[in-house]
């Protein structure tokens, strides 16, 4: 019943921080005004820098070799983690063996994380490559 009562008191006090720390909507008021600053964004982009616009193509050549990288160091941190705490876990006593459990959850959701990540890149870009082809 406490945990209840905690909960519900931490609701209204995000409640009343939300009203009382609200901020101001700068959204357009019409269609036509919010058209003209697009265009006129457009237009400004295409005078400062002319037919100039970064392909697809240069843009892929630049990030996936980043992406890459990250993810390869990634995977490369993540076994060498998991190697380390299972060697520590295989010769640990109990007790080393309860905190090495709670590092192997963090460990589990750290690759989640990363492999995740990478997964929902990969689905997000596939299906964006098929439906504007």
């Amino acid at each position: 019943m406490k945990i209840l009562s905690k909960i519900i008191l931490i609701l209204i006090l995000a409640m009343a921080c939300t009203l009382v720390f609200s901020e101001n909507s700068m959204a357009m008021q019409d269609w036509d005004s919010m058209k003209q600053q697009a265009d006129a964004f457009i237009q400004k982009g295409q005078s400062e820098g002319g037919d100039t616009v970064i392909s697809e193509q240069s843009l892929q050549d630049f990030a996936m070799p980043i992406a890459r990288t990250l993810l390869a160091i990634a995977s490369a941190v993540l076994l060498i983690v998991t190697v380390i705490v299972g060697i520590q876990y295989s010769m640990g006593n109990p007790s080393d063996k309860a905190k090495l459990k709670q590092k192997l959850v963090g460990l589990l959701v750290s690759t989640i994380v990363i492999f995740g990540a990478q997964g929902i890149w990969a689905i997000v870009y596939n299906f964006m490559t098929q439906v504007t082809q």
